[in-house]
């Protein structure tokens, strides 16, 4: 009981990040670029669209991201993949449904390349306006990668834990 007590602390805590991001820093970032989205809530955008951004966001909104959405971004992932990767191996192991163990792995993935887009971002917005074509090249592809596994550990988290939610109730674990 003492571990699931754990695990849903820490889901809360991570749960707790992520509305500050999607409630705060992110809707101030859109204010400041006229309404655009930012590059963290995309899955996909070609690298003209990072351009136009970063000029439509102007040195305030730049140093906004920089400075007061990247640190929290930062701390994310590493909280979104420990917690998730915990959460999925605590439902396999609770399910005995160990073939499926590396499913626990995806939120480790998933953090990974939102490490890569942030890096990304962080260099952009720190040589704005010179920007790197290989940079505003490559971190689409990071976003879009960082969309599918968490996505898909979300997904596996849902599905695993309702699972585990209706075995519970009709046979007791």
């Amino acid at each position: 009981m003492q571990k699931t007590k754990y695990l849903w602390w820490l889901w809360g805590i991570t749960s707790l990040l992520y509305l500050l991001l999607l409630l705060v820093t992110t809707p101030q970032l859109k204010a400041l670029s006229g309404g655009m989205e930012i590059l963290d809530t995309l899955p996909y955008y070609e690298p003209p669209y990072v351009q136009l951004l970063l000029e439509k966001l102007g040195q305030q909104g730049r140093d906004f991201y920089l400075y007061r959405q990247i640190p929290i971004d930062l701390v994310y992932p590493a909280l979104f993949g420990i917690t998730y990767f915990c959460i999925i191996r605590f439902f396999i192991n609770k399910l005995n449904l160990k073939k499926i163990a590396f499913l626990s792995i995806l939120p480790i993935i998933g953090a990974m390349f939102d490490y890569a887009e942030n890096i990304s971002i962080i260099n952009l917005l720190s040589t704005f306006p010179t920007l790197s074509e290989t940079t505003t090249s490559i971190l689409p592809i990071f976003s879009l990668l960082k969309t599918i596994f968490v996505s898909v550990s979300l997904l596996a988290f849902a599905t695993l834990g309702i699972y585990c939610w209706l075995k519970c109730r009709t046979d007791p674990l």
